[in-house]
């Protein structure tokens, strides 16, 4: 898992706007670095925010894994992401999109596997409720039944939840190798999360959810080719887990 300040530093808004910077404070005393910097700058401001070729860049993580095909699984593990504590919105309002999206996929799989377990692993540092309790909730509220609910929430990464959440589902499935465990997060992480948790014994069945390509390369209009802020944001996300891959590379080598 990246730290700040390497999360800082190496997010798109802020190497653009230090390339910016650069540009301006070298354009008297080094013109040439400063273009450099400029013409930098200009390019990943383009690529950061033109959806065709952010899906360009994410698609080789988003597509790794094809979608939940109906696989009759005993255990769904949902990866954590975001909470709000704001008591001012619903419930179901609390979790952010993306564990929103993890959440119905997980209770969707359960719809079709009505005696697995749902596995909830997961926690945010500084934040009054768990969130593990917070999706626990909504899928209860779902109708999904509490005693079909295990929470593990002593993990704040993906890391830390393989090594919690693996040996509990290895003990579950004795002999089956992952085959009866279904593994829930966002399409853009699912390369991360399956590598960490085959590093820790389990070969789940992959459901990636919440993506962020929404169409075929050929089908976008020549509107989509205008920059915009929400292209930012998927990139953002793509460089993130491009650099974590970087990361656990290391990890598993040492």
């Amino acid at each position: 898992r990246m730290l700040f300040p390497f999360k800082v530093f190496f997010s798109p808004v802020f190497m653009l706007v230090f390339l910016i910077c650069m540009g301006m404070l070298l354009a008297k005393r080094r013109p040439g670095l400063a273009k450099t910097c400029t013409i930098a700058g200009l390019l990943l401001l383009w690529t950061a925010t033109t959806k065709p070729v952010v899906d360009l860049i994410a698609a080789p993580l988003e597509f790794a894994y094809a979608k939940y095909a109906g696989q009759q699984v005993s255990h769904i593990w949902v990866l954590g992401c975001n909470h709000s504590d704001s008591e001012f919105l619903p419930d179901y309002n609390r979790l952010e999109p993306c564990s929103q999206t993890r959440m119905l996929e997980a209770v969707r799989i359960w719809q079709q596997n009505p005696s697995a377990t749902l596995h909830l692993s997961g926690n945010i540092k500084h934040r009054q409720q768990q969130h593990t309790a917070v999706a626990r909730d909504f899928a209860h509220q779902l109708g999904v039944p509490l005693a079909q609910i295990q929470l593990h929430p002593q993990a704040f990464n993906t890391q830390q939840e393989a090594e919690l959440v693996v040996p509990v589902l290895l003990n579950a499935t004795v002999g089956a190798q992952g085959s009866q465990v279904a593994l829930v997060t966002s399409a853009m992480h699912m390369t991360r999360a399956m590598r960490w948790a085959q590093a820790y014994g389990l070969t789940p069945i992959a459901a990636p959810t919440d993506f962020t390509i929404r169409r075929k390369f050929a089908e976008h209009k020549p509107e989509g080719w205008v920059p915009n802020e929400r292209a930012l944001l998927s990139f953002s996300y793509a460089q993130y887990e491009y650099l974590g891959l970087i990361a656990q590379w290391f990890i598993l080598q040492s």
